[in-house]
């Protein structure tokens, strides 16, 4: 781009300008002793979710296998981290603007060699110590030629609303454990905002009303059809009715709605 000989005889003029005002400004400027330092607030990562929306090594887009996305969540002085398959867990600690990672434990479920590799190239990418650099609502980690760009997961996928929503059912809590739905299983419940509950409960229909609270739902009495259906069905029926009974504690994470009773529990998934 061509410059002008005036335009640049009043750029340099308008440097020289700034020049001699931050020469005359002495003790009336800077901090409090007079030494211009200017502080940089340190990089908070605590409690927060980033999602990846672009991998890129070398400047070239690194495709993640179909399906996956890199999650990181930092949270007291943890940091959860997964890329499809396993999750890896381990301390964290930011020195400046440099993430750096204790061990990582990791989970060993079985992958396929796809997913499997991308989980080993993320833990050999964090064991890096990672530059970050927080332009909200954007994370980006530099290590070497490897860029990783995130954003924070409120912003990326919000909570579902509670009220409005068809949640599916995904898995099933009893204590520590979790399974799965059986296959060719339905349940799902609906709320709408004067509390009255539509569920199909995993053979059977019916509903009842529910008050809503922030953090808590009391169901009333329920009533459903009663039919008889497969095994697997009525089973996941049995645990539906157990945990919507009563006061029954909710937390929705994106798309997801987690509901404890005791030591029993039911997680969905919010579906069209």
């Amino acid at each position: 781009m061509r410059i002008t000989r005036a335009l640049a005889a009043t750029a340099v003029s308008a440097v020289l300008a700034a020049g001699l005002l931050v020469a005359c400004g002495g003790d009336d400027s800077g901090s409090a002793d007079g030494g211009g330092a200017t502080s940089v607030a340190p990089i908070d990562l605590d409690g927060r979710t980033f999602l990846s929306h672009t991998v890129t090594i070398g400047g070239r887009d690194r495709p993640l296998v179909d399906g996956t996305r890199i999650t990181l969540t930092f949270d007291g002085g943890t940091v959860g981290a997964s890329a499809g398959c396993n999750s890896m867990s381990g301390s964290y600690d930011l020195d400046g603007d440099v993430l750096r990672l204790g061990d990582l434990a990791t989970t060993e479920m079985g992958c396929d060699p796809e997913r499997h590799d991308q989980d080993q190239w993320l833990a050999g990418f964090l064991a890096d110590s990672p530059e970050v650099r927080l332009s909200e609502p954007e994370l980006t980690l530099t290590a070497g030629d490897s860029v990783v760009a995130l954003v924070d997961r409120e912003v990326a996928e919000p909570d579902a609303e509670l009220v409005g929503t068809h949640w599916t059912l995904e898995s099933i809590i009893d204590g520590d454990a979790a399974s799965s739905v059986p296959a060719g299983v339905d349940a799902t419940f609906e709320i709408s905002d004067d509390g009255t509950v539509a569920v199909v409960f995993g053979c059977n229909s019916g509903g009842g009303s529910a008050e809503i609270t922030d953090a808590t739902l009391v169901f009333g009495q329920m009533a459903m059809t009663k039919m008889r259906c497969e095994e697997p069905a009525m089973q996941v029926e049995g645990s539906v009715v157990a945990v919507l009974t009563g006061e029954v504690a909710y937390e929705i994470d994106a798309d997801r709605l987690s509901m404890r009773n005791g030591e029993s529990g039911l997680d969905w998934r919010a579906t069209e």
